[in-house]
């Protein structure tokens, strides 16, 4: 691995193991230094998504066709706060949105769309 990510994607985490058939080995951010940690601590749910799509509409605009674009939310998200984050995609002018991504929540009892 160089000193890149995948893809457009923000990191996953700074430090995670991956595991593939029969063995699993440490990933860690591109790069990773002391000095680099500030740079690297915010991770894909702890992102601003409206700044995210800022980024993905000045990228849009260099090609033809839509750009696989993900969205990082909490699992705890309001439905007018989602409804907020598409509607900023869709007046940045992002041609598409691909998944949204939430983070899990082993024992939710509760009716999420009750709360919304």
């Amino acid at each position: 691995m160089g000193n890149s990510t995948d893809g457009i994607d923000p990191l996953y985490e700074i430090e995670f193991y991956e595991e593939k058939k029969n063995f699993k080995f440490k990933v860690t951010a591109p790069g990773l230094t002391p000095n680099t940690y500030e740079y690297y601590k915010k991770t894909r749910f702890h992102l601003d998504q409206k700044e995210s799509i800022k980024q993905n509409a000045a990228r849009q605009r260099h090609v033809d066709q839509a750009i696989s674009f993900n969205l990082y939310v909490h699992n705890t998200i309001k439905a007018k706060d989602l409804l907020d984050i598409h509607l900023t995609a869709w007046e940045s002018q992002l041609k598409s949105t691909y998944y949204v991504r939430s983070t899990s929540s082993e024992f939710n009892n509760a009716c999420e769309s009750c709360s919304s």
